[in-house]
């Protein structure tokens, strides 16, 4: 009963066809001979444009492209009818004209909806990348995402010997602002944290939300010297933030776990690793300072 009701008005053009050529063959039944060739052509097209009418109720949930599929779909299969229609009754000059404006139109319509079909469907493979890729809070790149995107950095730069730095940050006792401030407040303050540090990066950097109140930070062709002077430039930037919350204005720091590899010698897994042990030194060092990773060059 759904699918009936989805496709109410192509039965409708159906019904219609049908009783139109049932009173024809009835009242105006042609002596010439069958031309069954153009019948098995025509009936062929028409039959294909029958279930790309039927089929077109698969997009509504676009509604233009929907209605320019379903006029145009509907329009060829009009003219392909009539043209299999004639073989069996008297010729008839409006009939045929009919014909010709139902195809020529039709097919002219299907060209330009077939055009807009292909860009949304191109807009739609965007979203859906953005979506899979993109952590829904912050707006950055999510741990999937990065992994796989950083692993791309390292096998291009692997015979170039360069330096591959990554920082792992984890704000400090985030817990507290949950449950002090409640949800939104954390996640408000997430949001604000996740722009600092994209406000002090370059451009070339790679960063994301790594889970939870945790990011991660891949530096290509950075050397151990300028990931520490970024680092404490992302520390202070956290450390000064002045998050406005009803009456007052909530602060927060953060920890920072370094690790610096050669290009050739590293991989996304590793890097990770190295980093996260920094980072649990540092936090258990006192929180809001970096450590670097043993395992650095």
């Amino acid at each position: 009963m759904a699918f009936v009701a989805q496709v109410k008005t192509q039965l409708a053009i159906l019904l219609s066809a049908t009783c139109l050529f049932c009173f024809a063959f009835t009242f105006y039944a042609s002596d010439i001979p069958v031309d069954y060739t153009n019948v098995i052509i025509e009936g062929v097209m028409a039959l294909s444009c029958l279930l790309l009418m039927f089929g077109v109720h698969g997009v509504r949930e676009n509604k233009p492209i929907y209605r320019l599929l379903l006029l145009s779909s509907s329009l060829l299969f009009i003219g392909h009818f009539i043209d299999v229609t004639d073989e069996y009754i008297q010729p008839f000059y409006t009939l045929d004209k009919l014909e010709d404006l139902c195809q020529s139109f039709g097919f002219l319509l299907l060209l330009l909806t077939s055009a807009r079909w292909v860009k949304y469907h191109r807009q739609q493979n965007r979203k859906m990348k953005y979506l899979a890729e993109t952590d829904s809070l912050t707006g950055l790149l999510n741990r999937r995402a990065f992994s796989q995107n950083a692993q791309t950095i390292l096998d291009d730069t692997q015979d170039s010997k360069t330096s591959i730095s990554l920082i792992l940050l984890d704000i400090d006792h985030f817990k507290q602002v949950n449950d002090n401030h409640g949800h939104l407040t954390g996640d408000h303050v997430l949001c604000t944290v996740a722009r600092t540090i994209q406000a002090t990066l370059r451009q070339e950097d790679l960063l994301a939300r790594f889970g939870g109140e945790e990011f991660v930070i891949l530096l290509n062709n950075t050397t151990l010297s300028d990931a520490k002077q970024i680092t404490e430039r992302l520390r202070i930037a956290i450390e000064t933030l002045q998050i406005p919350h009803k009456n007052t204005r909530l602060q927060c720091t953060a920890s920072f776990g370094i690790t610096s590899l050669l290009s050739g010698d590293a991989d996304i897994t590793s890097l990770i690793k190295y980093a996260d042990e920094a980072l649990y030194q540092a936090k258990s060092q006192g929180r809001n300072c970096w450590c670097i990773s043993t395992a650095t060059i």
